[in-house]
């Protein structure tokens, strides 16, 4: 022990002696294990990481597959959520669990988790959550003050709007004093009583969401002024003693076949239940595959990095040990074993391991920190500002672990030196032994490997973000201003909405440089867009499969004039009028997509289609175009007239809350917006209930993620440049020193300007060469192996990519380029500095 602690001393006083040497270890490392921390964190609070309650690993979560039958036709679907009233009777009546829960995220609109909260003059955005009154029970929560809900609350009636608040708001807002309690926020214009405050290590039960706001279901009912029985939540119980799952899939599936007898149009399948210990999450489909598939695959440009790092400090660890040589052959001399030299060399490292992991965790605080206030869509992510204890002991055993091997190498290495060679020639023997020693120039290759990976998808997705931003959905986005509202959940006024619209689009037809205006069921590409699918029962001239009931059929509801509006051509037949009221025939446009998959070489204007609760015929045909995002291509679908609204399953379709507005102006559709505010507040709205831009504006919203992914692996990319530069760098540097007696003796002998910088950049030229070849074969051939043998690497292009294909050429030509030019930059200080050697002073040196 006492000789450890003398080599942790030692160890100190060399790294202090060497100051240059121990920051550019400690911040080579410190960026690796920074950014590597930062993804991780996301990585773990989205996918990995258990919820924060007690006996988490004991949670089940909830979900019903059944069959919807419609217009003679059928679909199997699987949902994550469950109508309140079989909630009720699963948690009495089921006697399988302990306990059950039920929550919903909610915000200002029916398409928004975010909801706008207001204590006094101060405002934010916030993720907030409905839940039942045992929630906080069942989970193992206590209130830091106050309390949780009662079974009153959650029912509604009678009751005064409560709310418990997260450990965050009580801080910011309340200044963490107990008096908090009884005090009043405004959460979507409605006034909450603060009855309890939740524990800081608490972040709700959806994955990477961390609500700051919880209200009881009957509240939410209230505010949304709809019945209780209405309201959809997500489920998580426990089970009692003795019950399996099984069992418990039975009985439930027993209880929602008997809840559901009055309802013919489904069909219970199963109930089935999966482990609940990381909640449910907030996407679903084909959106959780992307989210879970990117952030797996953006963990592996950080490691990547990483590894440079690591390389980078081995190389600076060898050269290092080749300068200490009769350092080190001066202590075997005196009796130091070697097994005493390797444990004092590794003792540094470990120092250095310390000190760069603490940095590390230090740059990590500050990666996820500048994320958050750059994009602020990851504000309501559950993702800490920094790193958490478990992340940060990760973090330190990392650094240990990375610093340990990559520095044992080169401890192995320098300690076993010809003691006699190097006491007698001195530097000579450095030099002869630094030209033999070849795992410098492995790592430097290694180094310019990766870098070349790490580029290659840095600049495919620069060249995916460019083509997403200058992709042509179809039409004009930037003169189309789009305007969304739902008076009917947050207008304190009473009001028909549709008549509301209705008139506001006149209004606005009239005003100066406005071309047209229309109204539509949801604004294309936005966040609020969306297609609606029902079954078709029959389609004139077209036979449907005899394995199937019916066909799924895509639709739109739009206003007379959208197509004018959005700028989408009319190929044939007739747009929407007012005349396609609900007393007229039903009608319908399709896009040239659907006709061609339907009618192909026929004309299908006059044909009649069976869905929607009856017949509807087909009066025209548009060009197909992008209406959802800009990612997606135009699908079969068909457009519907709002002016005919329908009933689905007993309620009116579209829902009378939700209009959108679509505004075609001549020039920019800016100048108008003041006078679209004027009009919307004069009729009781606030600035935080509705929401105005263009589609274009629309369109680059959904960016967001895609620039946050570029944004990062672009400097990722960046800083892997840096290590590989600087690595090319301290090669030819090194070698300069070391062999600064052959550069005098071949300028003594003419060698010319040209001759000597040739002479130096040669080996960073090859190293940078087969660097290349190595990188561009890791990037291309393994890759294209191993998306025959993973499946979710074949998803790359579809989810990640956009424009550019993985392959392609121009994308790593100009990454070779890149990279010969910055090596050759990288090189070239040394180079010229060696060849302005005077050739007397080189070896008057020797």
């Amino acid at each position: 022990m006492t000789a450890i602690w003398y080599d942790i001393r030692y160890g100190v006083r060399m790294l202090i002696k060497k100051p240059c040497f121990t920051a550019v270890i400690v911040l080579t490392l410190a960026l690796g294990i920074g950014a590597n921390a930062a993804v991780f964190s996301f990585l773990d609070r989205v996918i990995l990481r258990p919820l924060p309650v007690k006996k988490a690993r004991e949670l089940v979560k909830l979900a019903r597959q059944y069959q919807w039958h419609r217009d003679n036709g059928s679909l199997e679907i699987t949902e994550d959520w469950f109508a309140y009233p079989l909630y009720v009777s699963y948690r009495d009546q089921s006697q399988v669990f302990s306990g059950l829960i039920a929550y919903t995220l909610f915000g200002r609109s029916p398409m928004s988790n975010c909801s706008d909260l207001s204590v006094g003059n101060e405002a934010e955005q916030i993720a907030s959550m409905s839940v039942s009154s045992n929630y906080f029970s069942v989970l193992g929560i206590k209130p830091v003050i106050g309390r949780f809900f009662l079974p009153e609350e959650e029912t509604g009636h009678g009751v005064q709007f409560v709310t418990v608040i997260s450990h965050r708001l009580w801080r910011r807002y309340f200044d963490g004093e107990p008096t908090a309690l009884g005090k009043t926020i405004s959460l979507n214009n409605h006034i909450l009583t603060v009855v309890g405050v939740a524990p800081p290590e608490f972040t709700g039960t959806v994955a990477a969401i961390n609500p700051g706001v919880y209200v009881p279901l009957g509240t939410l009912a209230q505010m949304n002024d709809f019945p209780l029985d209405h309201l959809d939540v997500d489920l998580l119980g426990r089970f009692k003693p003795g019950v399996n799952r099984a069992q418990a899939e039975a009985r439930l599936l027993a209880l929602a076949e008997q809840m559901s007898r009055d309802k013919p149009s489904i069909t219970y399948i199963n109930i089935p239940i999966s482990d609940g210990s990381r909640g449910t999450n907030p996407w679903s489909g084909d959106d959780h595959f992307w989210v879970v598939t990117t952030l797996s695959l953006f963990q592996v440009p950080p490691m990547l990095i990483l590894l440079v790092a690591c390389a980078n400090v081995a190389n600076i660890l060898l050269a290092r040990g080749i300068m200490r040589q009769k350092e080190i052959a001066i202590r075997r001399a005196m009796g130091a074993s070697r097994r005493h030299i390797i444990r004092q060399l590794l003792v540094e490292s470990s120092l250095l391991a310390l000190l760069s992991g603490a940095c590390g965790a230090l740059i990590a605080h500050w990666l996820t920190t500048t994320i958050r206030a750059l994009f602020p869509f990851t504000q309501q992510l559950d993702v800490p500002v920094g790193t958490d204890g478990r992340i940060l002991c990760l973090t330190l055993l990392g650094s240990l672990g990375l610093v340990f091997i990559f520095g044992l190498a080169p401890a192995l290495r320098v300690s076993r030196p010809n003691v006699m060679r190097v006491l007698k020639e001195g530097a000579g023997a450095v030099t002869l032994f630094a030209r033999r020693f070849s795992l410098r120039n492995i790592l430097v290759v290694i180094q310019v490997a990766i870098s070349v990976i790490v580029l290659s998808f840095g600049v495919l997705c620069l060249l995916s973000l460019h083509a997403l931003r200058v992709a042509d959905p179809g039409y004009d986005a930037k003169r189309v201003l789009a305007v969304s509202v739902n008076l009917k959940e947050d207008s304190p006024i009473n009001i028909d909405i549709s008549q509301f619209f209705t008139n506001l689009k006149e209004r606005m037809t009239s005003l100066p440089g406005v071309q047209t205006a229309s109204l539509v069921g949801s604004i294309p590409l936005s966040m609020e867009s969306y297609h609606n699918r029902t079954v078709a029962s029959h389609i004139e001239d077209f036979q449907i499969p005899a394995d199937k009931q019916g066909i799924n059929w895509t639709f739109d509801m739009v206003g007379p004039g959208y197509f004018q509006t959005l700028g989408v051509p009319l190929l044939r037949g007739r747009d929407f009028s007012v005349q396609d009221d609900p007393g007229a025939p039903k009608v319908m446009i399709v896009n040239e997509l659907m006709a061609q998959h339907f009618w192909p070489g026929q004309d299908p204007i006059g044909k009649r289609v069976n869905v929607g609760g009856g017949m509807r015929e087909v009066v025209g045909v548009v060009k197909a175009v992008k209406l959802r995002t800009i990612r997606d291509k135009p699908e079969p679908l068909s457009f519907w007239p709002l002016t005919q609204p329908m009933m689905l399953d007993g309620k009116p379709f579209p829902p009378d809350g939700k209009r959108c507005l679509l505004i075609r102006t001549q020039g920019d559709p800016h100048p108008i917006v003041s006078f679209l505010r004027g009009e919307l507040e004069s009729a009781g709205l606030t600035p935080a209930t509705y929401k105005i831009g263009t589609l274009a504006e629309r369109a680059s919203e959904l960016l967001n993620i895609q620039r946050t992914i570029t944004g990062l692996l672009s400097a990722i990319a960046a800083v892997g440049l840096l290590f590989v530069a600087t690595g090319i760098a301290g090669l030819v540097a090194y070698d300069v020193n070391q062999r600064t007696r052959e550069i005098g003796i071949r300028m003594a002998l003419g060698a010319r300007l040209k001759d000597v910088l040739q002479f130096v950049l040669r080996k960073g030229a090859i190293l940078t060469c087969v660097g290349l070849i190595l990188g561009l074969g890791l990037s291309c051939i393994p890759l294209w192996i191993l998306t025959r043998l993973v499946p979710i690497l074949s998803y790359i292009d579809e989810y990640c990519l956009y424009g550019v294909h993985m392959w392609d050429p121009l994308t790593y030509f100009c990454v070779v380029l890149l990279v010969s030019l910055i090596m050759l930059a990288a090189g070239y200080i040394p180079a010229s500095r060696a060849a302005r050697i005077d050739p007397m002073e080189a070896l008057r040196c020797e």
